[in-house]
């Protein structure tokens, strides 16, 4: 079996129930009964080790990857893209679901200090709803940041690189992620990344972006701040991500993965 991630039983508070029971009452007793766990991250490998007892040396680690269509889009995508969309000259950008594992809170409390301070800088949320997200949407009117925080709803795929290559900057304060592509499909689009240093997103921004504590929205507010304000340090920062970005391939995924379903056939 491939395992993406244990979120459910490390911050089960992030889940719906019945997620969390399904989860709970299976997941163990696939891993235990399977030959072989592919795992997508080495975070995930070590978790799976100390949650449930597996042997390490039936786990094998394939990491993912963004795909290649990821990279600096042409300007009259991105013109498009932007006007399409209402987006501002200048703005950080977040792709993914609403709900409360990936900790968009943070980013709120950033803004607000941000606007408090008399820099009022704007954030995409690129997603859709999905779960326990009504805190969120009521933090945006309680800080006052409705004129900040532009919620465009799911974005086809066909618009994300150049949705990416329009963004000053990508930020994702997940607390918990199985691996993060979309750090590497920003990084893969030029742009620079801002993102937790909990979990797999270590392990998958390497040196290729700055890596902030997740419940620290000070911490936040005064990384967006230097990026906004240094193109020198977005430059830097771009051709990191470029650098990181290009030691994930799918090809490689593919054939570590092929490589155990083969040898578990053989001892089959």
């Amino acid at each position: 079996m491939t395992l993406y991630d244990l979120s459910f039983a490390l911050f089960p508070e992030t889940h719906l129930r019945v997620l969390r029971w399904s989860s709970n009452a299976l997941v163990p007793r696939f891993l235990r009964a399977c030959d072989r766990v592919i795992a997508i991250s080495e975070s995930t490998k070590r978790d799976a080790v100390r949650l449930y007892g597996i042997p390490e040396d039936k786990i094998v680690v394939t990491h993912l990857a963004a795909e290649d269509r990821f990279r600096p889009a042409d300007p009259h995508r991105v013109d498009g893209v932007r006007e399409r969309f209402g987006l501002p000259p200048r703005f950080l950008l977040y792709v993914g679901t609403i709900e409360p594992r990936k900790n968009l809170d943070v980013l709120l409390g950033a803004l607000s200090r941000l606007k408090g301070q008399g820099r009022e800088v704007p954030l995409v949320v690129a997603g859709g709803l999905g779960w326990l997200y009504q805190g969120f949407l009521a933090k945006i009117r309680s800080l006052g940041l409705e004129s900040l925080v532009i919620l465009p709803g799911f974005v086809p795929d066909d618009d994300l690189p150049a949705l990416y290559t329009a963004a000053e900057v990508f930020v994702y304060p997940s607390i918990y992620e199985g691996f993060g592509i979309p750090i590497l499909e920003a990084m893969g689009c030029g742009t620079p990344v801002l993102c937790s240093d909990s979990s797999s997103l270590p392990e998958v921004a390497g040196d290729g972006g700055i890596l902030l504590p997740p419940g620290d929205p000070a911490a936040w507010a005064e990384a967006i701040a230097r990026l906004m304000e240094s193109a020198a340090l977005r430059g830097e920062l771009r051709e990191r991500g470029f650098r990181n970005a290009s030691r994930f391939r799918w090809e490689e995924t593919s054939r570590r993965t092929w490589e155990v379903y083969r040898a578990v056939h053989a001892r089959r």
